[in-house]
């Protein structure tokens, strides 16, 4: 089906059709879903138990996993019980919005109950932003449920809103609460 507001629409009610090839710049795109489209804005789109594979330029492979995946230019989305792995993190939200600059995904943001992890740190909270330029991993919470930052030795903390740069290590808050592991016993003497 196509019409100039919607694009175009391709639909199968048996085994979910596969689509993949190569974009102008350089990366790969593969897909599947129930439904697949390209819509108005010219976006690949994946519709119904919906896995998207993207590629980079050097060979950096970004999975998801949703209800409903699009994928363009410059960028993408994947909404409704999102799941996505990529060097920038394992995660899983409502909602998971990537942009890519000159074909590499730079930049990803989670919503909704949101949690990434890394080999490094992890984070919850309703709001987590990744940027690879400048470091800067974000995560905020809500009244009720603050968000937090977990580092692989154990370290914790919580608050309203909590910034991190893995380039440099700085740490930013508004408010926060630090919890660290207990040191490891000391050996009794014999």
């Amino acid at each position: 089906r196509w019409s100039p507001t919607e694009g175009l629409w391709i639909e199968r009610s048996a085994a979910a059709p596969i689509v993949e090839g190569e974009l102008a710049d350089g990366r790969s795109f593969r897909g599947q879903g129930k439904k697949f489209g390209i819509d108005a804005e010219n976006n690949l789109v994946l519709e119904g138990a919906a896995q998207g594979r993207l590629t980079d330029a050097d060979g950096q492979t970004h999975e998801f996993w949703a209800d409903r995946i699009r994928a363009g230019a410059t960028g993408g989305e994947a909404t409704g019980q999102v799941r996505a792995e990529s060097p920038l993190g394992k995660g899983r939200g409502d909602q998971v919005v990537c942009t890519s600059v000159e074909g590499h995904v730079v930049h990803i943001e989670v919503t909704g109950d949101a949690f990434l992890e890394r080999a490094d740190i992890s984070a919850r909270g309703k709001r987590i932003v990744v940027d690879e330029v400048t470091g800067w991993i974000e995560s905020e919470g809500i009244p009720g449920q603050p968000a937090w930052l977990r580092w692989s030795d154990g370290r914790e903390i919580q608050g309203e809103w909590l910034r991190y740069n893995s380039l440099s290590q700085l740490f930013e808050s508004r408010s926060f609460r630090l919890d660290t592991p207990p040191s490891p016993a000391e050996p009794s003497p014999r």
